[in-house]
């Protein structure tokens, strides 16, 4: 967790220097990454992927609602390891959230993320 975190802190303060903003980066990050990923498994396959890509994200995931058509995450953001970066709260949402959306898109779903107090509510359903 550690790890990858602190790869997409550095990831942040980088581009910032080059211009391109955290929410930018996020996008640009997503559409790589969903290079990867094969629409045709469907709401289940993305559902199930994100519950695995969480996992590298955050120390607590929490599933709230899960069926054909819609899922709903509850998670806690690594914020301990924010300190001494050069990265607001705000940036490291925007990234998270562009990330998410653009690989839901492709998948076929839309994908919402609100910050609830230290918690971030992630939620996917299918278009």
């Amino acid at each position: 967790l550690i790890q990858l975190n602190g790869v997409s802190l550095f990831n942040i303060e980088e581009s910032r220097k080059n211009g391109i903003d955290a929410a930018q980066l996020g996008k640009q990050t997503g559409l790589r990454f969903a290079k990867g990923w094969d629409p045709s498994r469907g709401f289940d396959g993305l559902a199930s992927s994100f519950l695995w890509l969480l996992q590298t994200m955050s120390p607590y995931i929490e599933v709230l609602e899960r069926n054909d058509k819609s899922a709903k995450y509850k998670i806690m953001p690594l914020t301990t390891l924010w300190e001494g970066w050069n990265v607001t709260k705000q940036e490291i949402f925007d990234y998270n959230q562009n990330i998410l959306s653009v690989i839901a898109d492709h998948m076929g779903a839309n994908c919402t993320l609100i910050e609830d107090g230290k918690y971030w509510m992630l939620t996917l359903s299918k278009k």
